[in-house]
């Protein structure tokens, strides 16, 4: 972890107490060190996506009505489902002989790798070691890179340029959609696109400039289920770490069953 290899740390190991799958980092902090930045470089795994394809299987035909009842839910509440199944990274940093919570990185998906950054507090770690523990569901993230940033943090300035063009792919002008955040939305659906211009603004050449894309949205499945909901199956999963022990549930069928075709010489 590095460097930026594509070599995945896949949280694939099985702690003593069979809970969250999880890494510990220690870093050499500098004398003085009051604050850092922990920089990971990763994505949520292909069997993520494989195990909450099968999660959702268990609504059958009554996904579409679960999905409407969670859209009308308080987004608090989803986020602390999702935080007790450790379905982000969720961070710890060691001091003394305990372990405290800071926060968590929020689910990428899996299609591409991100880099994602946290500050953290050190003033009440008194050791020459900072030592982390990244915790989350069995093989559900891949990990590629990290690293702890002691720099001091520079002293920047930001503005917002608007599209000067925002199109979807059938011509369709989507300004009105797209220029503030008020929760007027472009939908997009198949392989519908929207196409954004900008005009590039003149900086002194002797500053670094770096552009970001700012956006805010959602997005559904469209995939449909069949067959009767599984509530008894799916009661379970309002327990702390049901996702994770479900995760190693079927991996571990899923390597049962593979075991069976093994062929042996």
């Amino acid at each position: 972890m590095q460097t930026i290899d594509q070599n995945y740390y896949s949280f694939n190991n099985t702690p003593a107490d069979n809970n969250f799958s999880n890494v510990v980092l220690s870093f050499k902090k500098p004398k003085g060190a009051g604050k850092a930045k922990l920089i990971l470089s990763g994505k949520n795994s292909n069997w993520s996506g494989y195990v909450y394809n099968e999660f959702n299987s268990m609504f059958g035909d009554g996904m579409d009505s679960w999905k409407k009842t969670k859209e009308n839910a308080d987004p608090k509440e989803m986020e602390q489902w999702q935080k007790d199944q450790a379905l982000p990274i969720m961070l710890y940093i060691q001091n003394g002989t305990k372990w405290k919570y800071v926060d968590y990185y929020s689910i990428v998906g899996n299609t591409a790798a991100r880099d994602l950054i946290m500050e953290l507090d050190l003033a009440d770690i008194k050791e020459e070691t900072v030592t982390i523990k990244l915790e989350t569901v069995y093989r559900f993230w891949d990990l590629d890179y990290a690293g702890l940033d002691f720099s001091e943090n520079e002293i920047i300035s930001s503005s917002y340029i608007n599209p000067l063009k925002a199109e979807r792919s059938d011509t369709t002008n989507e300004m009105s959609n797209l220029l503030t955040n008020d929760k007027r939305y472009t939908h997009l659906t198949g392989a519908e696109s929207v196409s954004l211009e900008f005009v590039q603004p003149v900086f002194n050449k002797s500053i670094a400039s770096s552009y970001f894309l700012v956006g805010n949205g959602y997005y559904h499945s469209l995939k449909q289920y069949k067959g009767k909901i599984k509530k008894n199956e799916l009661l379970e999963f309002k327990n702390k770490g049901a996702f994770n022990a479900f995760s190693r549930s079927k991996y571990n069928n899923l390597n049962n069953e593979l075991a069976k075709y093994a062929v042996t010489k």
